[in-house]
Order: structure tokens, then sequence, then C-alpha cells
């Protein structure tokens, strides 16, 4: 469009604008998401306080609309220090990759939820199984799945069998 404008003006002849056009921009574009940047699991908890404070009554829109923190332009200004933070992201990413090599070491080959020791203080295996089972199930992803999968299954069931819970 600039190139097809600059034509137009007479900056830039019709030879020059077809060659021009041809070549690559030579750009690598991706747009920015909430998780780039410092802070991200802050700014992910913050993004629900925001849009808790924002579904409340008196805080909508004189339409009766929701405000969206994204797109309606609102500020929103926090105590974090971005280069204390900055500090301490690249501090913790060291001091884990460290961590995770000592863990790498240790349970090269094993399963953290089967392991055997000699303690007497050692949760029983079917303990550890029904506890991973339980995190699973809380798990967001294993919810959306669970509702994507089985939603309309046990909707046709309920239906169905409307006594039985």
């Amino acid at each position: 469009m600039v190139l097809k404008q600059m034509v137009k003006a007479g900056a830039l002849s019709s030879a020059e604008y077809d060659g021009l056009r041809q070549e690559p921009l030579g750009i690598r574009f991706s747009p920015r998401t909430f998780l780039d940047g410092y802070a991200t699991y802050f700014r992910s908890e913050l993004a629900k306080d925001i849009k808790d404070i924002l579904s409340r009554e008196e805080n909508l829109k004189s339409d009766g609309t929701m405000y969206d923190s994204y797109r309606d332009g609102l500020r929103i200004y926090t105590s974090i220090d971005a280069e204390m933070q900055r500090i301490a992201e690249s501090v913790m990413l060291e001091h884990m990759a460290k961590t995770q090599e000592i863990f790498f070491k240790e349970w090269k080959g094993l399963d953290p939820w089967k392991y055997r020791t000699r303690s007497d203080h050692e949760v029983p295996l079917t303990t550890r199984e029904q506890e991973l089972q339980r995190v699973i199930r809380e798990t967001e992803r294993y919810q959306v799945l669970r509702e994507r999968y089985l939603g309309p299954v046990l909707s046709v069931l309920q239906n169905e069998f409307p006594d039985v819970a």
C-alpha cells in the first residue's frame, strides 16, 4: 500500500514498484501474549482479580456490560517493581536449573509416585496412587477434557436416569 502511494505521488517508478513488491519484507511478526515479559504468574493472578472486580455491579459500564481489561483501554497500576521482578526471575531460573539437575540424577529411571524407601513413615503405594488420581482430576486440563468428551454422554445418561446422581 505504501509503495503504491509512492508511485501515485511520483516518488517511485512503476518498474521500481514491481521490483520492490517482489522482495520479502524481512520481518518476523509474532503477537505478544500475557506470557511474554516478567511477572507472568503475578499478571495471570491479577487478571483473575481484575475480572472479579469488573464483574461487580457497581463497576459495570453504563449500558450494563462488563469492561474488558484488554480492549477497553483500562490502565492498571500495581506496586510491583519490574527490575526486582527481573532479578528474582533470573535467580529463580538459575536455581531451578540446578535443582532440576539434582532431581534428574536422583530419580532417573524411577517413578516418583511408586518409589519404595526403608522409612517407617512411607506413605503406602495405593494411597499415593489415589492421591495422584485426585490431583489429576482437580486440574483444569482434566476438567476441560472431561467436559468435552464425557459431557454429552453424561447429559444423555442424566436425562435417561434422572434419579441416579
